[in-house]
C-alpha cells in the first residue's frame, strides 16, 4: 500500500494535467447524449437514471454550485454508467460512443488533488479507530483516485477497493442441505384421455417423482441442475374399431434443467427429459364376443394388429412422457426460481438499493459440493470489509460470515444522524425502513421519551473478543417528567448462546453509560431507559425459527458461533459435530 501511494504521488503530477486538459465538455457531451435519446423509446428512463438535468444545471457557469457537488454528483452518475447491477444488454450500451463520453468527461469533475501525506494519516487513523466517519474519509480518496488521470492514482485505487472494500458478506451451501430442503412434489393421479394410432385412449395414471439437486462446478457463476426422476403407471382402455383392449403401462423417466446464476441475473436451459416405458396387454375384446367361431377369429385379428403396433405404441407414449415431463418440469421450476428471485428482489436488495448501498455478488462459485456468494454492502462512497475472515468448519452444511460494516453501512444509511425521534418513533422508522411493519413494537419501551442521535456515527456495532458491541451516540435524551441528558454514549454488551440450531445473541447484565457531565444518578436513571430498549427479554436471533424448522436441519446443530475482528461466524453442520468458539484460521 505505501509502494502504491508513493508511486501515485510520483507519476500524478506528470500527467494529470495533460490528460485531464483533452476531455470534452460535460455539459457538451449530456447536450449530445440527450439529443441521441430523444426517439429512444426508454429515453425518459436514461435520462433520469443518468441524472442529466442535474448535470446540465450543475454545469452552468454562473450556478452557485461548489466543485464538491458537482464531484459528488460525477462520481454517481460514473457508478450508475459502471454498475455492475446492469445487464449484458444495458453494458453494452453504457460502452457505445455518446454513453462513454459523458463517463470520460465526467471524471474531471470526479477527481480533485490528493494529498497523499494526509491519505497515509486517514489510513492510520482509520487503521487504530474503524470509525464509521473515518471510513468515508478513506472512501472519499478511494473515489478520487479512481478517476484521476493517472495510471498509478487508479492502480492505488485498486488497492483500497481489494484492501477496505473487500466482501462483507459471504454465505456458503452444502448441496446436502440443499436436497435436504428441497420439497419432494407427491404423487399424481390423473386421467387419461388420447388418441394414439388411431385408437382412443382412457384411463388413469399415477406419476411419482423425485428431485434432486447436482451442483455443476464454475469459479464465476452458480450453476445446478435440477434433476426430476420417476415413474409413470397407468392402467388405460384403448378403443379401435371393433375391439377394445385393456393395457397396464410402467415408464421410468429422468429430466434435467440447468441453472445459471451470475451477477447480471439467470439463466435456464429448457429442460431436456428422456422416458422408457413398457405396455402389458391384460386382455382384449370385440363386438363379436357372443359369436361362437367367430369371437376367437376376431380376437385374433385384434391380438395381430396390437402386436403389430404395440412397439410403435410405445415409442410414442414415451415421446409424450418426455415432453410432457419436460414441460412441467420448465414450467414449476421457472416459477420457483422466479418467485425467489421477486422475493430476494423486493425484501432484500430494493431496500438496500434505495438507501444507496449498492448490494454487489463480488465473487460467485461452484464446486462440487457448495455454492458459495460473496457479497459485498457499500455505496461507493463508504468501505466494506478490511480484515481475514473467518473460516467456516470443514464439514458445514450452511456457513454465514457477516463483517460489521456491512451492518454499520446499513445503520449509516437510516438518517439517524443529528435526528430526532420518540422510541417508537424510532422502532416504527426501522419497521418502514426494512418493511417489516408486521413486527410487533415492543409494549415495555418507555412512553414518551425523546432521543436526539449526534451528527456523526450516531449508531456503530463492533465485533470482536467474542461480543457483540452496540454503541449509540446521543446528544440528547429527555423524558416527559422534564429530566434531560446531553452528549453521551451507550454501549450494550451481547455474547452468543447457542442451542442445536438456534443462533442467539443474549444482553450482558450491565448497559454501559459514558459522558463527561454523567454522573452517578444520571447513569442509573438512564441504564433504567436502556434496558428497556435492549432488553434482556428480548434477545436477538439471527437463525429464525421459521428457518430452522425446514425440512433438512432435522439432524444438524450449530458448529460455528464467533464473533472475531470485525466478524460474525456462524456456521451449521452434522449433528455429531461440536461448537467452535475458538479463533479459527482466517482468509481473505
Amino acid at each position: 500500500m505505501w509502494q502504491g501511494i508513493h508511486r501515485a504521488a510520483t507519476q500524478i503530477q506528470l500527467v494529470s494535467v495533460d490528460k485531464s486538459k483533452h476531455r470534452p465538455s460535460v455539459d457538451r457531451c449530456a447536450m449530445i447524449l440527450e439529443a441521441q435519446l430523444q426517439n429512444d423509446p426508454n429515453g425518459r428512463a436514461w435520462r433520469e437514471y443518468l441524472m442529466l438535468d442535474k448535470i446540465h444545471r450543475y454545469a452552468q457557469p454562473n450556478t452557485a454550485v461548489s466543485a464538491e457537488w458537482r464531484q459528488q454528483l460525477a462520481q454517481d452518475v460514473l457508478w450508475r454508467i459502471n454498475s455492475p447491477q446492469l445487464s449484458t444488454k444495458q453494458q453494452q450500451l453504457m460502452q457505445s460512443e455518446p454513453f462513454a463520453n459523458l463517463g470520460n468527461a465526467l471524471q474531471t469533475w470526479a477527481t480533485s488533488p490528493v494529498d497523499y501525506l494526509q491519505l497515509v494519516d486517514e489510513l492510520e487513523r482509520f487503521e487504530l479507530h474503524r470509525r464509521p466517519s473515518d471510513s468515508r474519509h478513506l472512501a472519499e480518496y478511494y473515489q478520487r483516485l479512481r478517476w484521476a488521470p493517472a495510471p498509478a492514482a487508479n492502480a492505488l485505487a485498486r488497492q483500497l477497493d481489494s484492501h477496505y472494500r473487500n466482501a462483507n458478506i459471504r454465505v456458503a451451501m452444502s448441496v446436502t442441505l440443499m436436497n435436504n430442503m428441497l420439497p419432494q412434489p407427491e404423487t399424481v393421479e390423473k386421467g387419461v384421455k388420447d388418441f394414439i394410432l388411431g385408437s382412443r385412449v382412457f384411463g388413469t395414471s399415477h406419476t411419482a417423482a423425485k428431485l434432486h439437486l447436482t451442483l455443476v462446478p464454475h469459479p464465476q457463476r452458480l450453476q445446478m441442475v435440477l434433476n426430476a426422476a420417476g415413474t409413470v403407471d397407468s392402467n388405460t382402455r384403448s378403443l379401435n374399431g371393433p375391439a377394445s383392449f385393456r393395457n397396464r403401462g410402467n415408464a421410468t423417466y429422468a429430466a434435467q434443467k440447468l441453472f445459471s446464476i451470475h451477477p447480471q441475473g439467470i439463466q435456464a436451459a429448457k429442460a431436456t427429459a428422456e422416458a422408457e416405458g413398457t405396455t402389458r396387454l391384460l386382455g382384449i375384446q370385440t363386438d363379436y364376443d357372443d359369436i361362437p367361431l367367430i369371437s376367437s377369429l376376431a380376437r385374433t385379428i385384434a391380438e395381430q394388429e396390437y402386436d403389430e403396433q404395440s412397439a410403435r405404441a410405445n415409442r410414442i407414449m414415451e415421446r409424450r412422457i418426455e415432453q410432457q415431463v419436460a414441460s412441467e418440469l420448465d414450467r414449476e421450476a421457472t416459477a420457483q426460481v422466479l418467485r425467489a428471485k421477486d422475493s430476494f428482489q423486493q425484501k432484500i436488495l430494493t431496500p438496500l438499493q434505495k438507501r444507496n448501498l449498492n448490494p454487489q455478488a463480488l465473487h460467485l462459485e461452484t464446486t462440487e459440493q457448495r455454492a458459495i456468494i460473496r457479497y459485498r454492502i457499500a455505496g461507493h462512497h463508504q468501505l466494506a470489509a478490511y480484515t481475514p475472515r473467518p473460516q467456516a468448519p470443514a464439514d458445514s452444511l450452511l456457513s454465514v460470515q457477516v463483517h460489521q460494516s456491512a451492518i454499520n453501512n446499513t445503520l449509516s444509511s437510516l438518517g439517524l444522524a443529528g435526528n430526532e425521534f420518540t422510541l417508537v418513533e424510532l422502532i416504527d422508522h426501522l419497521k418502514s425502513t426494512f418493511n417489516l411493519l408486521e413486527l410487533d413494537t415492543p409494549q415495555d419501551l418507555p412512553e414518551g421519551v425523546v432521543v436526539r442521535f449526534a451528527n456523526h456515527d450516531p449508531v456503530r456495532v463492533l465485533l470482536k473478543e467474542g461480543e457483540v458491541k452496540i454503541v449509540l451516540k446521543l446528544s440528547k435524551v429527555a423524558t416527559p417528567t422534564g429530566r434531560r441528558w446531553t452528549n453521551f454514549y451507550v454501549l450494550a454488551t451481547y455474547r452468543p448462546q447457542n442451542s442445536r440450531v438456534a443462533a442467539t445473541l443474549v444482553r450482558d447484565d450491565v448497559i454501559s453509560i459514558a459522558g463527561s457531565r454523567i454522573g452517578f444518578g444520571e447513569r442509573v436513571a438512564l441504564q433504567a431507559i436502556f434496558n428497556k430498549v435492549f432488553s434482556q427479554d428480548r434477545p436477538i436471533e439471527l437463525l429464525p425459527e421459521e428457518f430452522t424448522r425446514q425440512r433438512g436441519f432435522e439432524n444438524a446443530r450449530l458448529n460455528q458461533f464467533i464473533c472475531t475482528d470485525g466478524w460474525l461466524g456462524l456456521a451449521v453442520g452434522p449433528e455429531s459435530g461440536y461448537v467452535s468458539r475458538r479463533q479459527p484460521s482466517t482468509t481473505r
